[in-house]
Formats: structure tokens, sequence, C-alpha cells
């Protein structure tokens, strides 16, 4: 395990108790967004409800953008991971998260 930087933006910092930074020993951004859910149980609901409003989010980790769930699960390397909700029609470099997969 590779501990991470994670950074949080948008109004997923009002999920996380203000914080939007966090250092997590994870390999992948599955493993991330366990602990994540783990440690803040509005998270799951939050990304459900999002599912549910088409809303979309933009995940990267050392600067390269996933563009497929299947990216979710590869293990990186070193490097900080960053989480954003992205406005509705946004569509360059996004991956929707499904909060099945992503949890």
């Amino acid at each position: 395990m590779i501990k991470r930087k994670v950074r949080v933006e948008g109004e997923l910092v009002e999920i996380f108790g203000g914080q939007s930074e966090f250092t997590i020993a994870a390999s992948s951004p599955a493993d991330i967004f366990k602990c994540l859910e783990c440690n803040f149980p509005k998270f799951r609901e939050y990304l459900m409800e999002c599912h549910d409003k088409g809303v979309e989010f933009m995940c990267s980790v050392a600067e390269h953008v996933m563009g497929t769930e299947k990216d979710l699960l590869l293990n990186y390397g070193e490097g900080d991971m960053v989480l954003s909700p992205v406005p509705a029609g946004s569509k360059k470099g996004i991956t929707k998260l499904l909060a099945a997969i992503a949890i």
C-alpha cells in the first residue's frame, strides 16, 4: 500500500466535514473509496444521490484522468488523487462513478 494524498473539491468538502485533504494508504482508487465510505457514512448516500441525478465526477491519480470505471480498479504508483464533481454537460475526461462500483 502506498500513502497518498487525496483531495476532494466542490460540495464534497461539505460531505467530509470541511476537510478537503486526507492521507490514505491505498493502491487503487477503489481502496480510497472504501476507506472514505468507512470513515464518512454520508459519502455513500451522496454518491448514490449524485448517480440518480446524473452528476458526474472527475477522478485523477498523479495527473492521470480516469476515463472508465475499470480505471478505478487499477493499482497506481505514487501520486495524489483528486475527486471533483463536474457540472452537467461537461464531457472532457469525465468518469461517471457508479456508487456500486466505487464503493
